[in-house]
């Protein structure tokens, strides 16, 4: 996979649309999966850049994330 796709997993029921690197989330995407949703950029398959994280309780994170997790300034509502 390389360029702008969206890849499907049926047994996980999560969808992933945006940009692909050499098979790899890279660039900018949305992946959902359930009541969770992710919408931002990717660097090697993991969170990277800015980005907004729903969470299946409801809360939400917008702002940095590293290697897939938050990192430097953002808002978390909840």
């Amino acid at each position: 996979m390389h360029g702008h796709g969206k890849l499907k997993i049926h047994e996980e029921s999560s969808t992933y649309e945006g940009e692909f690197l050499r098979g790899q989330r890279h660039g900018q995407g949305k992946f959902s999966k359930n009541n969770y949703s992710y919408i931002g950029g990717y660097k090697n398959t993991l969170k990277s850049g800015i980005g907004t994280e729903k969470f299946s309780n409801g809360d939400k994170y917008t702002g940095l994330f590293k290697n897939d997790f938050f990192d430097g300034e953002g808002k978390m509502f909840y």
